[in-house]
């Protein structure tokens, strides 16, 4: 005789047309129990309108049903019929033994709707119910994590491992790892990843492994677990700034600009690298490759702030105040007021004897610079050729004010004193 597993059994084995005709066939006679178990079998193979069907049918007989409320909410929400779904999971009352996972299912639903307070207090619900359920624990980590609140998450995911490593195929010490990273607990973050990584590796979770064993100043691991990367996927471009810093900070500068290269081979349009690059440059003097990098940097993003600072330092150690200047004016026209710029363009239109727009930038560069001794010393000399005696004055009293050992700038202040 045919039976109800037998037919769900044909489907499952990718004889669909045939399991589903006797499956049809055999529910006039089957029991409420058997069609709940056909109603399970069509929603996992994705029959979704026959479940919908089925289930309604079932809760005209059993209207306060939670397991039939629950499934037939989960088919509405594969249905994105939310409003359906939230109707029939209020239905679950307090008391019911399934009103906990109904809460889970309502948190979701709240979420996907942009309703977040609603679905934390769900979830919250739930934790009060059950404190010690792990799917509960690793959803509110999984919300808080979502949100970006990572501090928040951390203790969630911690409950979780008392008593288990995975959620589904989830590594529950990789979700761990990644909070503790985006806080600033590197340490942490580096043990979780390490074990989370024993029994598979993902490519996304070892680059994150190695990012916190270089912020944890784990040099030597970081580089050995980017080129592990590198052999696994060269094309990740990530990994090759990382592992350029990583080179740096174990003060390995040839490979260290070998990993900038490879990168640019796998991804020329990558401005943090030319950036990167012309930083390592200037750092072994070769300040013609640095401007190369840094020009390309430019080119990649006309705003690189820092690329513009970099240059504007090469430049004016040079001399070649008539590259400072179209350089900053491009980079303020993007809405960038970076203070050292600002100083930069002051000192290259008074070299360029562009006197009367030198005077507005070293007034709009005294807003940042007004305590540093070298700035004062630079607009007190500037305003004295300019004639501006009395102004120079209080830039170089001030100056005194700050550092008191300048024999030279207090000679200056009583020549100035007398001279007035």
């Amino acid at each position: 005789m045919k039976t109800i597993q037998a037919a769900i059994e044909l489907v499952e084995y990718g004889e669909v047309e045939k399991g589903l005709a006797e499956l049809s066939n055999l529910l006039p006679q089957a029991t409420d129990d058997e069609k709940y178990s056909v109603a399970e079998a069509y929603y996992q193979f994705g029959f979704l309108e026959e479940a919908k069907a089925l289930l309604i049918s079932l809760l005209d007989l059993y209207p306060n049903e939670s397991e039939l409320l629950l499934l037939l909410a989960e088919v509405h929400i594969d249905l994105d019929e939310e409003e359906q779904s939230i109707e029939l999971l209020s239905n679950v009352e307090e008391e019911d033994e399934e009103y906990p996972r109904a809460l889970l299912l309502l948190a979701d639903l709240y979420q996907m709707q942009g309703l977040d307070e609603v679905a934390e207090q769900k979830l919250l619900k739930a934790k009060e119910l059950l404190p010690n359920n792990a799917i509960i624990s690793f959803a509110l980590g999984e919300f808080y994590s979502g949100r970006g609140n990572y501090k928040q998450s951390i203790p969630y995911y911690e409950g979780v491992l008392q008593t288990e490593e995975h959620v589904g195929d989830i590594n529950v010490h990789l979700r761990l790892a990644e909070s503790y990273a985006a806080t600033g607990l590197f340490e942490e973050a580096f043990t979780h990843y390490e074990k989370g990584l024993i029994d598979k590796v993902e490519i996304d979770s070892l680059f994150g492994y190695a990012c916190a064993a270089f912020q944890a100043e784990h040099y030597k691991t970081a580089i050995n677990k980017l080129l592990d990367l590198k052999d696994m996927d060269p094309a990740y471009s990530p990994l090759y700034l990382v592992l350029a810093k990583s080179y740096e900070a174990e003060e390995l500068l040839t490979e260290a600009k070998e990993a900038v290269q490879d990168g640019l081979k796998i991804d020329e349009y990558n401005k943090e690298l030319y950036v990167y690059g012309g930083k390592l440059e200037m750092k072994v003097g070769n300040y013609e490759l640095a401007k190369t990098y840094l020009l390309k940097a430019r080119e990649v993003d006309h705003e690189s702030v820092e690329a513009a600072f970099l240059l504007s330092r090469i430049y004016m150690n040079e001399g070649d105040f008539e590259k400072v200047v179209p350089l900053v004016e491009a980079a303020m026209e993007t809405g960038d007021e970076d203070p050292q710029l600002i100083w930069d363009l002051a000192t290259a239109k008074k070299e360029l004897e562009e006197y009367s727009d030198a005077l507005k930038h070293y007034h709009s560069a005294y807003t940042f610079f007004k305590d540093q001794p070298d700035f004062l010393e630079e607009y007190g000399r500037f305003l004295l050729e300019e004639g501006l005696t009395k102004e120079a004055l209080t830039q170089f009293m001030h100056l005194l004010s700050i550092d008191k050992t300048r024999i030279d700038i207090e000679e200056l202040v009583l020549q100035l004193e007398n001279d007035l």
